[in-house]
């Protein structure tokens, strides 16, 4: 697929990385062909030629009009704030230069190795960790994520790997396996963590079982990129860790406040937009960008000091009537329950909805839920709160 995929940029075509569903297919209004290696997930509505070849079939659909991409080279795939998934255009100097960028901010070069843990339709680690290593003359290690836990401390052993690309998922999943570097980290320069919000608490408990001479933390958005900025923590400054510290921004990037949204304990927040010469051009099932070529307004909300800029999360991430927001949910579950893998908050009709994902490879103790919670909420408000677990399921990993 990788080959395929090279071959089809090369010729100066158009990729798109998907997982392969019905849904996610159907949700692309238009294409020229499909290469896959599973066709039971092709919605077969359409008149099609089947190539096979050694790295997957490829239809090739005969009612096909062309639509040409105005300066679109490589679309990204975003899930969004919505859950409603967004394919995101970006023209070859924007991703080239956002690559360029990365590489020099995490210092990749061509003595890298690299273990690519999550799926490639993850634009993080397409861009971040694929694209950038591949242009660097790095070496990568291309894993099955779906059992990297299982695998991961081995690979490291084989190929002596110099770094791995995780999201909290995934550093979260590692943890609850238990599993622990060893002797394996001899190799290893550092560990890039990127995709979302990791507490404090987390991170030290991973430093302890992961330990490497650097940590990068990053920061970023699909439309802007995808990278934006890096935060490096030295495993001798670890205990300095600060979780919604965004960190520098990449060469060429700045970060400034926007719209005013609140104060939280004594803090003005603001939305944040992004300056970038990595705009994006579009989407690919929506509307053109229009807006400022060299500018991305975000839905991050940011609070600024000592001229840092230090994220909340979104404006759908507070829960005003019971004064939180997500990220304090999530710092209250995993410092309490070990085997937690993910948190998934929502509010359904004026009452919170926790869903808390579980490894069910260890053992989940009884635990009072109200006694988390009780000492940041009101005690009149639990009651409007609705806690449920679920099993891990392979699709969570990353």
């Amino acid at each position: 697929m990788i080959i395929l995929y090279l071959l089809i940029l090369k010729k100066g075509g158009c990729v798109l990385l998907i997982e392969c569903t019905k849904e996610n297919l159907e949700g692309v209004p238009f294409f020229y062909s499909i290469i896959t290696q599973d066709n039971s997930c092709i919605p077969f509505d359409f008149d099609y030629e089947l190539h096979k070849t050694p790295y997957g079939d490829i239809l090739i659909r005969n009612d096909h009009r062309d639509r040409p991409l105005k300066n679109t080279s490589v679309v990204l795939s975003s899930s969004g704030t919505t859950k409603v998934r967004k394919y995101i255009m970006h023209s070859s100097n924007s991703i080239l230069q956002n690559i360029r960028s990365n590489v020099s901010s995490l210092e990749i070069s061509s003595s890298h190795t690299s273990i690519v843990c999550l799926p490639l339709y993850y634009s993080y680690a397409l861009v971040a960790q694929f694209f950038s290593h591949l242009l660097s003359g790095g070496n990568l290690i291309l894993s099955s994520y779906k059992f990297i836990a299982l695998n991961l401390v081995s690979y490291i052993e084989k190929y002596n790997a110099t770094n791995f690309f995780i999201t909290p998922t995934l550093l979260r999943t590692l943890l609850a396996y238990n599993v622990k570097l060893g002797d394996a980290c001899r190799t290893l320069e550092f560990i890039s963590i990127g995709g979302g919000y990791i507490g404090k608490t987390c991170f030290l408990k991973f430093t302890g079982q992961f330990p490497v001479p650097s940590y990068y933390k990053t920061y970023g958005t699909s439309e802007a990129g995808p990278r934006v900025a890096t935060y490096k923590i030295r495993y001798s400054d670890k205990e300095d860790f600060e979780p919604n510290y965004l960190g520098v921004p990449l060469e060429n990037i700045s970060l400034e406040k926007d719209v005013f949204f609140a104060t939280y304990h004594q803090k003005d927040i603001y939305s944040l937009t992004i300056n970038t010469p990595s705009v994006f051009n579009g989407y690919l099932n929506g509307s053109e960008y229009m807006g400022d070529p060299n500018k991305v307004l975000t839905s991050d909300l940011v609070y600024i000091e000592n001229e840092k800029f230090y994220i909340i999360g979104r404006n759908s991430d507070y829960f005003s009537p019971f004064k939180i927001w997500d990220f304090e949910i999530q710092d209250l579950f995993f410092n309490n329950i070990p085997s937690l893998l993910k948190v998934n908050t929502a509010m359904k009709n004026d009452r919170l909805s926790i869903n808390l994902w579980v490894n069910s490879k260890r053992t989940f103790s009884n635990t009072d839920f109200s006694s988390i919670l009780s000492g940041r909420i009101d005690s009149g408000m639990l009651d409007h709160i609705e806690v449920m677990l679920q099993n891990e399921s392979h699709q969570f990993t990353k």
